[in-house]
């Protein structure tokens, strides 16, 4: 009995079965980082950019006008875009902006593509990471 099971993992592949397994390996690590590839650029991670390079142009100028701050710097200003199947992307703006920030935080707004305030929000921004 115990030699037929010794037998059963007794495997002898031929130069031809083996060059078959390497391929048949190396096409299932192909397909699985192909999938992990397209899932990742399918889901993009949030983080923080500069309005100047994520915001719609027309958008930020809209933004802008809005905030009644002489100095707010352009350049410090951070979005954050929140894509959406349908109902088009949002834009949450942190100003990092002095005068924007009191005692309890600091303000942020979320619009839509059209300028659209859709909330605005204290909180704050020193918060440790998870």
């Amino acid at each position: 009995m115990q030699q037929n099971i010794y037998q059963i993992y007794k495997f002898k592949l031929s130069k031809n079965q083996i060059i078959a397994l390497f391929i048949f390996v190396a096409v299932m690590i192909f397909t699985v980082s192909a999938l992990h590839t397209s899932l990742s650029k399918n889901n993009p991670r949030l983080t923080w950019e500069s309005a100047e390079t994520v915001a719609p142009q027309s958008l930020l100028k809209q933004v802008l006008s809005q905030k009644s701050t002489r100095y707010l710097d352009i350049s410090s200003i951070k979005v954050m875009r929140i894509s959406s199947q349908g109902a088009g992307n949002l834009y949450i703006f942190d100003y990092d902006s002095p005068q924007l920030c009191g005692v309890g935080g600091c303000l942020y707004s979320v619009y839509d593509i059209h300028g659209k305030a859709v909330l605005e929000f204290i909180a704050n921004p020193y918060l440790p990471p998870k």
